[in-house]
């Protein structure tokens, strides 16, 4: 959802929130992933500062990566569309793209054509590509809790079945951005769980 996750940013046992960056990234994320392999409590560190805005984000990264890939789900296939024309229409910072279209054509999600008349096509039929698959591509896997996929989670005493919990979210992500397309999104016309999600009232509703 590789790189720590897609810009969601869990809620730990303390009651603190991850310290993240302008993208949404996590200075600390590298010793996290070479931690990964082992099961260990999550817990912040003593000194992390706290985030007392938002428990749960989506990173400027795939934000921006699935706004490109609609342009380009929506361009003449047989013309590519070049990163400045994608950055131009959306206002996106350009040297944030490029690395950003990188991810996407190492993922396999779009393909690009050099010279004077070059520019990118996506990778695949928009039908096939899910929103899953673009917030991977640039953001690593969907959830994590500090680094950690929820099942290696590890807590003790009352709070011992948060796992639990964490594999539960992680699966309501996948149920959602795993079922949804590209072309649907492009069309607005999503599948019967994401209607059926949205239109109950309470869900556009903030808490």
């Amino acid at each position: 959802m590789g790189r720590p996750d897609d810009g969601t940013r869990p809620t730990y046992a303390s009651g603190r929130h991850r310290r993240v960056g302008p993208t949404g990234e996590c200075p600390s994320r590298l010793s996290a992933r070479q931690d990964r392999g082992s099961r260990r409590t999550a817990h912040p560190p003593d000194d992390e500062p706290v985030n007392y805005y938002a428990a749960v984000n989506l990173s400027a990264r795939t934000e921006y990566a699935v706004r490109a890939m609609v342009h380009l789900s929506t361009a003449d296939p047989a013309e590519p569309i070049t990163l400045d024309s994608v950055a131009q229409q959306e206002d996106l910072p350009r040297k944030f793209m490029e690395a950003i279209f990188a991810d996407l054509r190492r993922a396999g999600l779009i393909t690009s054509l050099r010279g004077s008349r070059g520019g990118y096509f996506l990778g695949r039929g928009a039908d096939t590509i899910t929103i899953g698959d673009i917030m991977r591509a640039v953001d690593g896997p969907l959830w994590e809790v500090r680094g950690l996929r929820p099942q290696d989670t590890e807590y003790r005493g009352a709070t011992e079945h948060l796992p639990t919990l964490w594999v539960a979210v992680r699966a309501s992500l996948r149920a959602v951005l795993d079922s949804t397309t590209l072309a649907q999104l492009t069309s607005g016309d999503f599948n019967q769980l994401v209607t059926d999600l949205t239109t109950d009232g309470d869900a556009w509703a903030n808490h």
